[in-house]
């Protein structure tokens, strides 16, 4: 926002309250090609939705997590923090769809928006990606057949603090609760783990 558009205040109205004022300029955005080993499946799904680059934080997330590296990323709101765990989940699906993915989100809004996010952008892939939601609200049937078929599954915790208390304890490969891939998930396991923030959704990408 502009701060023409900004309301004013002044910070001495709120001792106490306010511990900085700062507005910070706006910046010119950055970009990167493609990665050159990115299949071409997944660079036409992009492409159908008006993406034929990226921006330098998503190719660096890409490269960091297709190198085996942990990575945290910070950016600002609506600045395409998705990408940069969708894309390399999905370019590791294409080379070998028995892989899987859990997601951990700490909303289900959140996860419901993530949901529609990864169903858009599998279209046109020549894999059947599959992706649900796995939380309270699940039937139990429907539990079951998640477990049984998916390959990405999203999953609410109460807190983030149950969610990383549940990897920490219970986690083991091929156990998925928010799972991507191809086939019966007690076969496969889990490549990547992607845990959100609350307040902005952040990702914490671990491969």
């Amino acid at each position: 926002m502009s701060p023409a558009f900004l309301p004013s205040f002044l910070p001495s109205d709120f001792p106490g309250e306010i511990t900085l004022d700062q507005v910070i300029p706006g910046a010119a955005a950055e970009f990167a090609p493609l990665p050159p080993e990115m299949r071409p499946e997944l660079a036409a799904a992009l492409a159908a939705r008006g993406i034929v680059r990226l921006y330098t934080h998503q190719a660096d997330a890409y490269r960091a997590v297709r190198n085996g590296r942990h990575l945290v990323v910070v950016t600002p709101t609506a600045s395409g923090k998705t990408l940069c765990y969708n894309l390399p989940v999905l370019q590791r699906l294409l080379e070998n769809p028995e892989r899987r993915a859990l997601y951990v989100y700490p909303t289900k809004a959140l996860a419901q928006d993530q949901l529609a996010e990864l169903s858009a952008l599998k279209h046109g892939l020549p894999i059947d990606v599959r992706v649900d939601t796995y939380d309270g609200d699940t039937a139990p049937g429907r539990r079951t057949a998640i477990r049984e078929a998916g390959h990405k599954n999203v999953h609410y915790f109460r807190s983030m603090r149950e969610g990383i208390e549940y990897l920490l304890k219970q986690a083991r490969p091929g156990d998925a609760l928010l799972t991507i891939g191809a086939g019966n998930i007690s076969r496969a396991s889990n490549e990547f783990m992607v845990l959100l923030g609350t307040e902005h959704p952040t990702p914490h990408a671990h491969s």
